[in-house]
């Protein structure tokens, strides 16, 4: 192998990993560079970046690094003699590499809201992007890697964002932790319970809003009434809310607060408290109202909620729980005890109307495979995706065959990929060209982990 790095210009529409395959040079050069730029929907410049690709013995790549592209950064790359000192060079620079064999770690984004936060490790909206964690060297977006290897990464999936696997973290305040009433026509989302504070829930039972309640359906004694009642209440509600929001409003310019972000729980407590009594008394009556449409679901840790299309739902205070989702913008907002920070006005008219109100019943997890050491259960399938949750015994492999990516969050234990370790709340992106192998220590407790797949 000579001591050089081969350099292919700019294919516009060509993904730098087809650039890399179609370079006959590789087989005699350190490392390939291929420069390429994306452009996100929300940027209005593309950032125009380099994919390093070192090369192995076979032709292939070993691994790769993306890092902006300057003059200085390839003419220094450019100059590199030896895989020694390329690789002493990124290392300095901070400018990590990604194994050919080995899973993406994700590194989150965190997103504060009203309620709390939720914590995107597959996220690319304009509020915030995820990020992959190289072996050594900074965190990079997520977009660069799936901008420079969608086929690898992606396989059938190319050109589409991946399953958005995100953790909803509630405040524990009864006041201020409870998620939107909303519901949804496109986006499929299922959730799976992982944490019930104890503050809020000290039985350690929590709660979601979910579907209607159906003695509220009899007593209207038809789903049309049901329905105009419902909004009325909900347009009532929304009416106080926009008077006591509209107040905090200049509460928050006294202060110097923006008005469309989240403040802290404690500011509001401490404004709140100076508002008149007839309003926390209206607040009270017509919050109560309204409630008395839907029905509470209770929720100990390990459940899963799948959320059926067009039904109302709010993850209540103090639950936390990973979430899946088809990475769609999507929502009608019936009601929110909060200022709504995304859009000046509620759906609840529109909601209404397109509410389900006889949601199918939850079967009980079905299991898909058992064997010593192991057991799959079928957590979520959807016409996009599917999720399942893997119990795995200390000492036991689990394989599967390319294709499909995977994305995958621990539960409890430790799993293991090679060198890469993921432990409960961390989240691997596994590529859909990468043969799928992962392990329990024998000396490691028992390990469990879930696994979204698109259809």
């Amino acid at each position: 192998m000579s001591a050089a790095i081969a350099w292919i210009e700019d294919l516009p529409g060509i993904p730098p990993e087809r650039s890399f395959y179609a370079c006959t040079e590789r087989h005699h050069a350190l490392a390939v560079l291929v420069p390429f730029s994306i452009a996100l929907p929300w940027d209005k410049n593309p950032a125009p970046l380099l994919a390093l690709f070192r090369v192995n013995d076979a032709g292939g790549w070993a691994s790769l690094s993306i890092l902006h592209d300057t003059a200085d950064h390839r003419a220094v790359l450019l100059a590199q003699a030896d895989d020694a000192g390329l690789c002493q060079w990124l290392a300095i620079n901070g400018i990590g590499w990604f194994d050919a064999a080995s899973p993406l770690s994700l590194v989150p984004v965190h997103i504060p809201k009203p309620w709390g936060e939720e914590i995107w490790f597959t996220g690319i909206e304009s509020r915030g992007v995820s990020c992959a964690l190289p072996i050594s060297g900074q965190a990079i977006p997520l977009t660069w890697l799936l901008s420079a290897m969608p086929e690898y990464l992606l396989g059938q999936h190319a050109g589409d964002w991946p399953v958005l696997l995100k953790i909803l973290s509630p405040l524990p305040d009864a006041g201020f932790g409870d998620l939107y009433l909303e519901l949804h026509e496109e986006k499929r989302e299922v959730y799976i319970i992982t944490g019930v504070d104890r503050a809020a829930w000290p039985d350690g039972v929590g709660k979601i809003r979910l579907g209607v309640n159906p003695d509220a359906v009899a007593e209207h004694g038809d789903e049309q009434r049901f329905r105009d009642a419902f909004a009325a209440a909900a347009q009532a509600y929304e009416v106080h809310r926009h008077e006591v929001d509209a107040w905090l409003d200049q509460r928050r310019a006294s202060d110097g607060l923006p008005a469309n972000e989240p403040v802290s729980p404690v500011w509001l407590r401490s404004q709140l408290a100076a508002q008149p009594a007839e309003w926390r008394e209206r607040e009270d009556s017509l919050r109560e109202a309204l409630d008395s449409f839907t029905s509470l679901k209770p929720l100990r840790v390990g459940d899963v909620v799948q959320v059926p299309l067009r039904v109302p739902h709010s993850l209540q205070h103090g639950v936390r729980a990973v979430e899946f989702q088809t990475p769609v913008y999507e929502r009608k907002i019936l009601a929110f005890g909060q200022k709504v920070l995304t859009q000046p006005h509620w759906d609840s008219r529109d909601g209404a109307d397109l509410m389900l109100l006889k949601a199918a019943i939850e079967p009980a997890l079905p299991v898909l495979e058992q064997s010593p050491g192991l057991q799959v259960e079928q957590v979520a399938r959807f016409d996009d995706f599917s999720v399942q949750r893997v119990s795995v015994g200390a000492g036991h492999v689990r394989t599967g065959e390319p294709g499909s990516y995977r994305v995958l969050m621990g539960l409890s234990g430790r799993l293991g990929a090679g060198i890469a370790r993921l432990s409960p709340e961390q989240a691997w992106f596994w590529p859909a060209a990468l043969p799928f192998c992962v392990e329990v220590a024998q000396s490691a407790e028992n390990t469990v982990f879930l696994e979204a797949i698109p259809a």
